[in-house]
């Protein structure tokens, strides 16, 4: 391997994962990891993030886990996105285009 260097992991217990929806449904159509207020943000989601939220009138963000550091975060969020599946993969609903 080398002396390849792993990246700084931030180790304070700020981070989150959670989860887009549709109003009124239980499927989640997002994963994602964050902090501060990034289950929120509009900015920085991808052409199917938006096609659904504009046809359903908005999205609903819920919390799968909080308080976790950024290795936990990471490892629940890429957790979550394997059990729901991608839909650029035809594994699930998911519109994430990575695995986290």
């Amino acid at each position: 391997m080398g002396n390849r260097k792993l990246p700084h992991l931030d180790e304070n217990p700020v981070y989150y994962v959670y989860e887009h929806r549709r109003p009124n449904s239980d499927e989640p159509f997002l994963i994602g990891k964050g902090k501060a207020y990034r289950h929120l943000a509009k900015a920085g989601r991808n052409k199917w993030w938006h096609n659904i939220v504009n046809k359903s009138g908005g999205f609903e963000s819920h919390f799968i886990a909080t308080e976790l550091t950024e290795l936990e975060a990471f490892w629940l969020e890429n957790m979550c996105i394997e059990g729901f599946g991608r839909r650029d993969k035809g594994e699930g609903p998911l519109v994430n285009l990575t695995d986290g």
